[in-house]
């Protein structure tokens, strides 16, 4: 059985490595590092031009994505992880994707770095997979913690009780709170009081 990568599949890793070593110096490392964000916006939307950012998300032009796979995703993110690029890339393209990969009507801007979308899944006290946000009437109370890009993101994917639910970032009933960790880069305190949700996936999409 033949496990070395495809042609097309290293000719990806070539394309995203030339974009990230060209940019991620160590000087500009430093500088993204000290900005308020500690993302770099610019070198997010340069990947998603390349195609890179949806390119596990379905390719049809509501979307916008490459229609790859998982192993396709993956190549992109070690190299996004052998520079430590300063971009959402683990957020958005190996947990929230995949989660609203089958919601299309939610996935708007994307593909073309536009717009964020991250997942809020850590719990305050107890374990990610039993969350203890709940949602009555459509609506969800609880919060979250250490969310990744939580700060930039344009919507959220959040576990709750029964399940995965997708929040927009400016509806009512969110409120964010600046959290600096380990990382680096700022995370997000996100404080839900009975925000709007649209259900996305059952137990078994948190598993996944």
């Amino acid at each position: 059985m033949d496990f070395d990568f495809t042609s097309d599949q290293e000719g990806l890793r070539g394309l995203a490595r030339q974009i990230l070593t060209d940019v991620c110096t160590p000087e500009h490392l430093k500088a993204i590092a000290a900005t308020d964000s500690g993302y770099d916006m610019d070198l997010w939307r340069a990947l998603a031009a390349a195609g890179l950012v949806g390119i596990e998300l379905p390719s049809s032009s509501e979307v916008g994505g490459g229609g790859l796979g998982f192993i396709e995703t993956c190549i992109v993110l070690e190299e996004c992880a052998r520079v430590a690029a300063p971009v959402p890339a683990l957020a958005v393209m190996a947990l929230a994707i995949g989660a609203l990969g089958s919601h299309p009507t939610l996935l708007g801007g994307v593909s073309d770095g536009s717009v964020i979308v991250t997942a809020a899944l850590h719990e305050g006290v107890g374990y990610p997979l039993t969350p203890s946000c709940v949602v009555v009437g459509g609506r969800l109370t609880g919060a979250k913690v250490c969310v990744p890009a939580g700060l930039i993101a344009g919507s959220f994917v959040v576990s709750a009780a029964d399940g995965l639910y997708a929040i927009d970032a400016t509806a009512e009933g969110v409120a964010l709170e600046r959290q600096d960790t380990t990382t680096g880069i700022p995370e997000a305190r996100i404080t839900f009081m009975s925000a709007p949700a649209e259900k996305i996936g059952d137990l078994d999409a948190l598993d996944a």
